[in-house]
């Protein structure tokens, strides 16, 4: 029984040592992630590896007088990766316009008027 109670306050201790070096959500120190600084993230790590996957494919070019079957691997790994973040954030960034042209035209359409009729009426008053 005091083998237990032992570990458990063994255990409650070193938990205690470690909780002040676990991230604190409120510390003013670490700034937060905004939209902006994600989509640079993703932008930059793209460029990164379509750069590094041309820059392998030149030194294998050049050492080799070939291109392995890895670094075509690791290109097509790399343009995949990049034409999925330049392509998901194109598309959705369209899709998101147009709905929201699309919201603003249906606003206008269905209350604007109705604003302009109110308006009209206590005018006329």
């Amino acid at each position: 029984m005091i083998h237990c109670v032992d570990i458990n306050h063994s255990l409650s201790r070193f938990l205690h040592l470690q909780k002040p070096h676990t991230l604190d959500a409120t510390n003013k120190k670490h700034k937060k992630m905004t939209a902006n600084s994600k989509e640079w993230i993703q932008y930059a790590t793209a460029t990164l590896m379509v750069v590094s996957g041309v820059v392998l494919s030149f030194i294998s070019f050049f050492t080799k007088d070939d291109v392995t079957d890895g670094v075509l691997w690791y290109m097509a790994q790399a343009l995949t990766f990049a034409g999925a973040i330049f392509g998901v954030n194109v598309y959705f960034r369209t899709k998101l316009g147009e709905s929201e042209t699309k919201i603003k035209q249906y606003i206008d359409e269905n209350f604007g008027q109705e604003k302009t009729k109110t308006h009209s009426r206590n005018n006329a008053s």
